[in-house]
C-alpha cells in the first residue's frame, strides 16, 4: 500500500480551478494507477481537469462499480498486470490488501506482521497481461506518469513495457520493500537499478517501518516497553517504502512541449514546486514556451502552491518570531529531511 498522505491538494485546486493557462488546456497527462483498490490515489484527485487516470481493478464487479462513480476522467479495466500475458497463480490473503501474484513468505510477513494480514486465504488462477498487450487489446495512449502498487510484482510490470513506451513515461512512484516480504519478490535495489539504467532519478523514498511480532501479536516488544502504537522515540525495522522517479533530460528540460507539460505537471501532483519554476525558467530559456506562456504557467504556479505559514513567512518580523517560537518550544525549525543526526528519527 503506498503510504501517500491525504494532503491539502484538492482544496488547492479549487482556488485555482478559474485560471487554467492556455498551453496546459492542449496537452493531456496519461496516467495510470495501477492497484487501484479503494479508488485512485488522492494526488491525482486535485488535477482530474488536466490529466486522465487508467485505472486497474481485476475483480470485474468491482471494476465496474467503481467506474459508475469516478470522474469522467477516470477510466477503470478489468485487467490485472503482469510481466507477460498468461495465467499464473494469485495469493489471495485475509486482508485483500496483502494478496500478490508472488507468494507470502511466513518467515518475514510473521516476523513483522500477522495471521491477519499475511495468511493465504486462497490460491486463484489469475490471467495477466502484459503493459504493451494490455495497450494494443484497450487501444489506450502511452502513458506519462505511472504510479504501482502491487505487492512484489512492480518491477515485472515494468519491464512489460516495450521501450518506445517506456520513453514517453516522465515520472514513476512505485512501491518497494527491503526484505522479502513475498518470496523471491524484485527488492529496491533491483527495482533502482532499472530505473537507473532507463534515465530516472530518485527524487524522494517514503518509508514504513515495523517493529517486531511475537506468536502472531504485533508490536509484541514495543507495547511490552508501554507503548500502544508506534513512536519515533522507537526506532523500527526499514520493511518497505514509496520511490519517487523523475525522467532525466538534458539541461534539466524537455525540448518537446507535450514531455515539458508532462514534467511540470508531475512536479507539480508531487509539490515539486522549485522544480517547476525552474523549469518554465529554462522552457523559456529554450523556446519550449513563451514569454505569455511562461507568466501564465508562473501565475498558475503560485495559485497551486501551499500558502506559507506565520512561522513560515520570509520577513524581519517572521525571523524574529520564529527565533522566539523555536526557543518555547513551538516551531520544529528547518523540516524538509531529517533535522536530527542521531537514533532514532523517523
Amino acid at each position: 500500500m503506498l503510504l501517500y498522505y491525504k494532503d491539502e491538494s484538492s482544496m488547492i485546486w479549487d482556488r485555482s480551478i478559474k485560471f487554467i493557462p492556455d498551453v496546459l488546456k492542449i496537452h493531456t497527462l496519461n496516467c495510470l494507477d495501477i492497484g487501484s483498490r479503494g479508488g485512485i490515489q488522492e494526488f491525482f484527485k486535485g488535477y482530474l481537469n488536466l490529466i486522465q487516470v487508467d485505472a486497474f481493478e481485476p475483480d470485474q464487479k468491482a471494476c465496474r462499480e467503481s467506474q459508475e462513480t469516478a470522474n469522467q476522467n477516470v477510466h477503470y479495466f478489468p485487467v490485472a498486470l503482469g510481466k507477460k500475458t498468461e495465467t499464473v497463480p494469485f495469493y489471495l490473503t485475509c486482508r485483500p490488501s496483502g494478496s500478490s501474484l508472488y507468494k507470502p513468505n511466513e518467515e518475514n510477513m510473521y516476523r513483522y506482521s500477522n495471521a491477519q494480514y499475511g495468511d493465504i486465504d486462497k490460491i486463484l488462477d489469475m490471467k495477466v497481461m502484459s503493459y504493451s498487450d494490455f495497450r494494443k487489446t484497450y487501444k489506450r495512449p502511452s502513458a506519462n506518469l505511472v504510479k504501482i502498487d502491487t505487492q512484489g510484482s512492480e518491477l515485472d510490470i515494468l519491464e512489460s513495457f516495450l521501450e518506445e513506451d517506456l520513453k514517453e513515461v516522465i515520472c514513476i512512484i512505485a512501491e518497494v520493500e527491503f526484505i522479502e516480504m513475498y518470496k523471491k519478490q524484485p527488492l529496491f535495489n533491483e527495482v533502482n537499478t532499472f530505473m537507473q539504467n532507463n534515465s530516472f532519478d530518485l527524487f524522494d523514498l517514503r518509508t514504513a517501518r515495523c517493529y517486531l511480532t511475537k506468536k502472531h501479536h504485533r508490536n509484541h516488544y514495543l507495547k511490552k516497553l508501554g507503548f500502544a502504537e508506534g513512536t519515533n522515540r522507537v526506532s523500527g525495522h526499514l520493511i518497505a517504502g514509496d520511490a519517487l522517479y523523475f525522467r532525466k533530460f538534458e539541461d534539466n528540460c524537455p525540448r518537446n512541449q507535450q514531455q515539458f507539460i508532462n514534467l511540470l505537471l508531475s512536479y507539480m501532483i508531487f509539490f515539486y514546486f522549485d522544480h517547476a519554476l525552474e523549469l518554465i525558467e529554462l522552457g523559456l530559456k529554450f523556446n519550449v514556451i513563451d514569454s505569455f506562456e511562461y507568466k501564465e504557467l508562473e501565475l498558475f504556479i503560485f495559485k497551486m502552491a501551499p500558502k506559507p505559514k506565520i512561522s513560515e513567512r520570509q520577513g524581519f518580523i517572521y525571523n524574529v518570531l520564529r527565533k522566539f517560537m523555536t526557543k518555547i518550544g513551538f516551531n520544529r525549525g528547518y523540516q524538509a529531511f531529517w533535522d536530527r543526526k542521531c537514533w532514532p528519527n523517523q
